[in-house]
This record gives structure tokens, sequence and C-alpha cells, in this order.
């Protein structure tokens, strides 16, 4: 466990997901009691004031949310060590773990799942964010059956929005319901 307290409120207990990008802790919120997880810029991409400000940009993009199927963003922040953001903590696992582990879903379970992600994406969109990185390890799934889209910093406002784009990237959105 480590003593690292970010913003005199959230304290980092265990790194558990790193990307290309990001690292994610499951976090305390000291002040509220609560599970959190939080989101960190790796270190060498803080030297591209460009990755820095796009992360920081998103999370206004994102914050503006708020829809069942999405995991929200609860706050940001910034240290020496680069910008932060407080994200809600799922408990489950990741819908390419399941897979692996159980093989191919069900056509019921798969309509299901992929149903639960199209309310979150048609969501996120008529808010002018559209999702960058639709993949098996960026679906959630609770012990409950919620299904949770995650990742929605990787996101960029949509061509109707006024925003500039601040992402960028080439992910086929559409492969996570393809049969």
């Amino acid at each position: 466990m480590t003593q690292t307290l970010l913003g005199e409120r959230y304290r980092l207990d265990e790194l558990i997901g790193r990307g290309g990008m990001a690292s994610v802790w499951r976090a305390t919120d000291t002040v509220l009691g609560r599970d959190v997880a939080v989101k960190r810029l790796h270190a060498g991409l803080l030297a591209d004031e460009e990755h820095a400000e796009r992360f920081r940009r998103e999370a206004l993009l994102v914050a503006r949310l708020s829809h069942p199927n999405l995991v929200h963003l609860l706050d940001r922040g910034e240290d020496a060590q680069g910008p932060y953001l407080v994200m809600e903590l799922v408990e489950g696992e990741n819908l390419k773990t399941r897979v692996r582990r159980e093989g191919a879903l069900e056509p019921g379970e798969a309509a299901r799942i992929c149903a639960q992600v199209g309310r979150a994406l048609a969501y996120a969109q008529a808010q002018g964010v559209v999702h960058r990185d639709i993949k098996a390890q960026n679906v959630l799934l609770t012990g409950d059956g919620a299904v949770r889209p995650a990742e929605l910093a990787i996101a960029r406002p949509s061509a109707s929005d006024s925003q500039p784009g601040i992402t960028r990237s080439s992910t086929d959105t559409s492969a996570i319901c393809q049969g």
C-alpha cells in the first residue's frame, strides 16, 4: 500500500490497471470514506504538454455526462506529478477477461451487453461526446449484471459539437458488437 495522498483527499491504495496513456489506482476518498478509481497520466507523457492538456480537457468533456451505464467522473486535480481524474470505482471484471475465462457469449447475453453499451454510447453522443476506444477491455461487467463502458476520457466532441477535437484515434468502435 502506498501513502500517496492526492489533493489532500484521495489515498492511492493499489494499482489496478495500466494502459498506453495512464495508470488506474484503487483509491480511498478520505473525505467521504468511499472507494474510487484514480487515473494518472504516465510520467513520460507529461513532458508533452499536448498530452497533459488533452487529459485535462477530456475531464471537462466527460464531466457533463450522467447515465446509469457510464462510469462517472467525480473529480479532477493536478499535483507536482501532473493531472489526475477521480472516477467511480466499478467492481467486477471487463468483458475481455470474461470471454477469455468462459469462451464465447451466448447470443442472448451478447445482445444484452451490446444493448447496454449501445444505450450508453447513444446517450454520450446525444450530449456531443463520441467514445473513441470501445473494446472488450473497456466494457466493465458488474456482479449484478450491469454493463458499464469505461474510458470515456478517451473521447472527443462529436462533429456537431463546437469544441475542437481533443484526441486522435483510429479505433473501430463497431467491433464490440460484431458477431
